[in-house]
């Protein structure tokens, strides 16, 4: 397998440029995929991560209450599960993806969570309703106000699942090394795959 370069990629995640690595996350249960994704090259996560929009688009079965794990190296506020998937590598060079079967981090609300979204979504649409029905200017305004807070809150809650999508250390065992450098002040990678970690090769869809 040949040595592959790749340049680091700005980041709009935190307006930096990172070793990103072009993937797309696969659901062999389902045969379906995810788009193109840059996932973060990562040295010091501990798991592949993957955002909860991700996993819902590639319908990854929904967890059970006692799945529920916390990998402090990610953030403490947010609940993921382990599911398995195939990981593609997109190869730009070969014009080849090379998928690669892994266990993830698949950010997902806990059943406490759930049931706060839950509460917050019953509350939004009882204040809908009575706001369609209500007379009262300063009434109005109070249940204007409240599903304001309550759209606010549900947003609060969905965007701390959307992680940043990392390839922590346990993708690291798909190369033979992958070295991080400086060329002409640009910073660039550089990885070597081994070929046995390979589970299938495909050609790149024109797509992405």
């Amino acid at each position: 397998m040949s040595i592959y370069k790749v340049p680091y990629t700005y980041s709009d995640f935190d307006t930096k440029n990172r070793p990103y690595l072009e993937i797309i996350i696969f659901n062999t249960l389902k045969s379906k995929g995810s788009s193109k994704i840059f996932a973060i090259v990562d040295s010091g996560a501990d798991q592949i991560v993957v955002p909860f929009s991700v996993g819902k688009d590639i319908e990854l079965e929904n967890p059970e209450p006692d799945e529920f794990k916390k990998f402090h190296s990610v953030g403490e506020r947010v609940s993921f599960i382990n599911k398995y998937s195939r990981i593609y590598l997109v190869n730009r060079t070969d014009k080849k993806m090379y998928g690669f079967d892994e266990s993830i981090a698949w950010a997902h609300p806990n059943p406490d969570t759930q049931k706060k979204m839950e509460e917050i979504i019953k509350d939004y649409r009882n204040s809908k309703e009575l706001l369609i029905q209500e007379k009262n200017p300063r009434t109005i305004d109070y249940f204007k106000e409240k599903i304001a807070t309550r759209e606010a809150e549900l947003k609060a809650i969905n965007d701390s699942f959307e992680v940043i999508t990392l390839l922590g250390r346990p993708f690291f065992d798909n190369f033979k090394y992958i070295k991080f450098y400086k060329e002409n002040n640009k910073d660039f990678f550089d990885y070597e795959i081994i070929n046995s970690k390979i589970v299938d090769v495909r050609e790149i869809p024109e797509v992405i």
